[in-house]
């Protein structure tokens, strides 16, 4: 069993792929729909998922592997990748889901609701999970870009609203040169050893090409509402998903290596190591 060390800030991605199979068949053992547990990207030392803030293209026509945003064209274009990001985890928790494309009055099935699909809902998003009582929408206002709306049973809306819109700042350091989106010319090409030294790594991690935050670190960090925080660890549910990695010690990311990179100590008190995979290129 491993314990997290001095450095409860770690973040290693465990994607979806990786924890299915566990996770299904936990999820066949509960009868009621709100004891199941998320299949959602988490960060391995903490279980709370993560958010990704940036959307990426990795170019490889060069010398070195080179990464500029997707999305681009000036305020108009811009939409809270973040924010939508956060709204594709909500799309993830069991129970019903509406997922919407406001402006066509489009229902959207929610397994469509992924930052692979980002240009569906330029104009605009819509999420609502009644189960929760959690909804997140975003509308255009034209040349001044877009509107980010949260509704959240319990705590203070607004903290958590104003953490989701400027997620991708707290992850970057100021003057990185990272950006989420360009305006109308194009962003200056970066390394991901770049990407890797402007990140603030006590809350992002840059994983397969992208950035991502871990939700927990964001609340306790920068929304600071006690009650948002217990009510997202519950219908994310943390403490079940922590629970599960104390009783299989197997159900871990495939490339930990403890023999790298030190994040973890052992029950007997040595270091155990890891390492992020290289060559970082797509998404989780």
């Amino acid at each position: 069993m491993m314990a997290a060390s001095r450095n409860n800030e770690a973040i290693i991605p465990f994607e979806e792929s990786e924890q299915r199979a566990k996770l299904q068949a936990y999820n066949e053992t509960k009868h009621n729909i709100p004891d199941k547990i998320p299949v959602v990207p988490r960060n391995f030392v903490s279980g709370w998922p993560l958010i990704q803030v940036s959307l990426f293209a990795a170019d490889d026509s060069q010398e070195h592997l080179t990464y500029q945003p997707v999305l681009g064209g000036g305020t108009c274009h811009f939409i809270p990748i973040g924010g939508f990001s956060f709204a594709g985890l909500l799309a993830k928790i069991p129970g019903s889901v509406k997922c919407e494309k406001p402006y066509d009055d489009e229902t959207v099935a929610p397994e469509k609701f992924t930052l692979d699909n980002i240009h569906t809902f330029l104009q605009g998003f819509k999420i609502y999970h009644p189960g929760t009582g959690m909804g997140v929408a975003c509308e255009s206002m034209g040349s001044i870009g877009k509107k980010l709306y949260l509704i959240a049973p319990l705590g203070d809306n607004r903290k958590l609203l104003a953490a989701l819109e400027k997620v991708f700042s707290y992850a970057v350091k100021k003057n990185s040169g990272i950006i989420a989106i360009e305006g109308w010319y194009d962003a200056k090409p970066l390394t991901a050893e770049q990407i890797q030294s402007g990140i603030n790594r006590d809350i992002a991690v840059f994983y397969n090409g992208q950035i991502f935050v871990d939700l927990g670190i964001l609340l306790d960090q920068k929304v600071k509402d006690p009650e948002i925080r217990e009510y997202l660890a519950s219908i994310f549910k943390v403490a079940e998903f922590q629970q599960l990695k104390l009783q299989d010690t197997g159900f871990k990311p495939a490339f930990i290596n403890r023999k790298r990179i030190g994040l973890f100590s052992s029950d007997n008190g040595e270091e155990e190591k890891i390492a992020l995979p290289p060559s970082p290129r797509n998404g989780i």
